[in-house]
């Protein structure tokens, strides 16, 4: 939603070269992009998390600090609410964050808590209103083989045996590739941000790659969890 709102808002600026996500804001090309980039953020931010509201107030205002005041500062921060603005109101009761919970059981193939941590969080994705493709369930599968098939049993043994902790099978490649997949950090945007700068983005072109990679995640998140 981030991504997405500071890419309409800097293609609107910058004379709508490309299609946009959701909207082409009112805008001048003397808009201060840097002020549309960062109110477009906040405003999306402060709206899913309030809770947040004394550091996102800090951060949004450092950044507005680094503009030159005048019609142009004043331009981009409308420019970049009304892309905002447009964002919100369109994931509207796209289910985020939902009171929701994965179907667990005890019958023989089905998924359940495991200790010692019982996790069982994010279930709610499955269920989210994606952001291009056109349902989340648009990409399913055929499903695991029969549980009481040769396949199953040996798809099990490769488990058993790879993802096992004390897996004696295991590579340190495929130890570290489970982990950064498995990173609750999210250092991609550290890895997209290093991408665009080392080829030299402009701002209309960093802003369509993080909201083009950002989509793309999220869209694959929600077919991925709607297949579990």
């Amino acid at each position: 939603m981030v991504h997405g709102a500071i890419y309409d808002a800097v293609n609107a600026i910058s004379g709508t070269p490309y299609e946009p996500y959701l909207t082409a804001p009112a805008a001048r090309r003397g808009d201060s992009v840097d002020a549309a980039v960062a109110a477009a953020a906040y405003r999306v931010l402060i709206s899913l998390f309030p809770a947040q509201a004394a550091s996102l107030d800090q951060m949004y205002a450092s950044a507005l600090a680094a503009v030159p005041g005048g019609r142009s500062k004043t331009g981009g921060i409308a420019t970049g609410s009304r892309a905002a603005s447009a964002m919100i109101a369109a994931r509207t009761g796209d289910g985020v964050f939902a009171d929701a919970t994965w179907n667990a059981s005890t019958a023989p193939g089905q998924w359940r808590p495991t200790p010692p941590a019982f996790v069982s969080d994010g279930a709610w994705v499955g269920d989210l209103k994606p952001f291009v493709i056109r349902r989340g369930d648009q990409f399913r599968t055929a499903g695991p083989p029969a549980l009481t098939s040769a396949a199953y049993a040996r798809d099990l043994n490769v488990v058993k045996a790879v993802g096992g902790v004390t897996s004696t099978v295991r590579t340190a490649d495929q130890t570290q590739s489970a982990i950064w997949w498995h990173d609750r950090r999210l250092t991609e945007w550290e890895i997209e941000r290093q991408v665009a700068d080392r080829h030299g983005l402009n701002p209309l072109q960093a802003a369509r790659f993080f909201a083009i990679a950002e989509i793309a995640n999220a869209d694959s998140l929600i077919a991925c969890f709607n297949e579990k």
